[in-house]
């Protein structure tokens, strides 16, 4: 895999990755604590995006705080960081190379991530905040963490890297077809068996 190869990941390397809006709520501090762990040095990480929230945000580097964390905890060499947002194709070249995606988020009301994580059919680690837990309750690959401390994310991806990997099978909540479906059936659009959509009464 391209991205993969630009990182100088093997075939066996974990990749975990946050990426979006930076914001303090998400948690990179936590997650970048649980990289520098020794038990983790297996373990890549990949933080892309634009911090918000943070003082100096209007500093040159649009990861400023995130970079400063990095540099702090010794993981230069194994952390990459992209101070922006990324396109469309670029973000699913990212989860496609991704083996872990961190949703460690310390509060919150929901995430688009996870959604595009579990389509990806990746293994996410994340704590329960925004209804987290009631999406990963049927989703084989996801770990909830007990709380956002750095210890908790370390035993999340621990877990998560001893754990067989399942194979890559999309669930079927997220099929284009039942997606679909259910975003007609909300609008109150139905449809036949045939695929011809109508406005019920």
């Amino acid at each position: 895999m391209r991205l993969r190869g630009q990182l100088g990941l093997g075939p066996n390397d974990p990749l975990a990755i946050m990426c979006g809006a930076v914001r303090p709520y998400k948690n990179v501090d936590g997650f970048i604590e649980a990289l520098s762990d020794r038990r983790l040095s297996c373990v890549k990480g990949l933080i892309a995006g634009l911090e918000a929230g943070y003082p100096d945000v209007d500093s040159p580097d649009p990861l400023r705080h995130t970079r400063r964390l990095v540099s702090q905890f010794g993981i230069c060499d194994r952390v990459r960081l992209i101070p922006r947002f990324l396109s469309i194709y670029e973000m699913a070249e990212l989860f496609e190379a991704a083996d872990l995606v961190l949703l460690p988020y310390r509060h919150g009301s929901g995430s688009g991530q996870l959604m595009l994580a579990m389509t990806f059919c990746k293994v996410i680690v994340a704590t329960g905040v925004g209804w987290t837990d009631e999406y990963l309750s049927d989703y084989e690959s996801g770990y909830l963490v007990s709380d956002p401390s750095a210890a908790a994310i370390v035993d999340g991806i621990k877990q998560a890297l001893t754990t067989p990997v399942k194979p890559a099978v999309p669930h079927p909540k997220f099929h284009p077809v039942e997606v679909a479906r259910t975003a007609l059936t909300a609008l109150g659009i139905h449809s036949d068996t045939e695929g011809t959509a109508y406005v019920g009464d």
